[in-house]
């Protein structure tokens, strides 16, 4: 199985939608996605057959808010199954061993959420942010200003292989 661990903020929406009025969803709010960058996910996906895993803050809180955020990421036109979520971990204690007390970062998620996992061939990390060790190699950075462009797939599809 391939898999596609999904930042949104970034990657699906960009400056220029954030500054869009927000979309009214099961009680909640959300900004709209960029259509090209949901096209260019969609296409990444079909080539790949990759599947994906939310690792955005997006994934936070219940079984049913997290049903609800899948419902409209389909919504806004992403047509590959949202599989899962990665864990959100709390660490106490860093490398050293040294007191934080604050959130894991996410590629420590990722890598729990693989661990957890013997049916993963290949994947691939698409976010705007950085903390993503110890799979940087994995990483496809995007730029919060634009989202997900063009430039992103070959990248991707490198890591991802082609169906």
């Amino acid at each position: 199985m391939k898999i596609i661990f999904l930042d949104i903020d970034g990657v699906l929406n960009n400056r220029k939608t954030i500054q869009r009025p927000m979309i009214p969803w099961n009680g909640e709010h959300y900004h709209e996605f960029d259509p090209d960058c949901v096209h260019l996910l969609n296409y990444i996906c079909n080539e790949t057959g990759a599947l994906l895993v939310l690792s955005s803050s997006w994934r936070n809180g219940s079984e049913e808010r997290f049903g609800s955020i899948k419902e409209y990421i389909a919504n806004q036109g992403v047509e590959t199954q949202i599989i899962a979520r990665t864990p959100r971990a709390f660490q106490l204690f860093d490398e050293n061993g040294d007191f934080t007390g604050r959130w894991s970062k996410r590629g420590l998620e990722i890598d729990k959420w693989l661990s957890e996992r013997n049916d993963i061939d290949r994947f691939a990390i698409i976010d705007d942010d950085t903390d993503m060790k110890p799979h940087m190699d994995k990483l496809v950075k995007t730029e919060f200003d634009i989202g997900l462009q063009k430039c992103h797939m070959d990248p991707l599809l490198v890591l991802l292989g082609q169906k």
